[in-house]
């Protein structure tokens, strides 16, 4: 999706989810995706506060306890934006996570 072509840094990031929380390596993949294309989102404008790791952590322990990845990234990161913001994040949660 929107990882390629990051190359050793989007395959870090889902190592450090992985080994920091035991997520399945698939939604790992799903919350870095998510979180890339939020900073990408940032970068063109369109997100007013971009995904930290911090928050991608979180977002994993998060989805984890809830078996819902989607929640995570909801009340890790996009509980937080501005509405115009939200709205961005929450359109780009459906697509990734469903």
């Amino acid at each position: 999706l929107w990882s390629r072509g990051l190359g050793d840094v989007y395959k870090r990031q889902i190592e450090m989810l992985v080994r920091k929380t035991s997520i399945a390596h698939e939604d790992a993949k799903r919350i870095v995706d998510f979180a890339t294309a939020m900073r990408q989102g940032f970068d063109k404008n369109d997100i007013d506060i971009p995904m930290s790791p911090r928050a991608t952590l979180n977002a994993a322990k998060l989805g984890m306890a809830r078996n819902s990845m989607s929640f995570g990234v909801k009340v890790a990161y996009i509980n937080r934006l501005p509405n115009r913001s939200a709205d961005v994040a929450r359109q780009t949660a459906q697509r990734i996570f469903g």
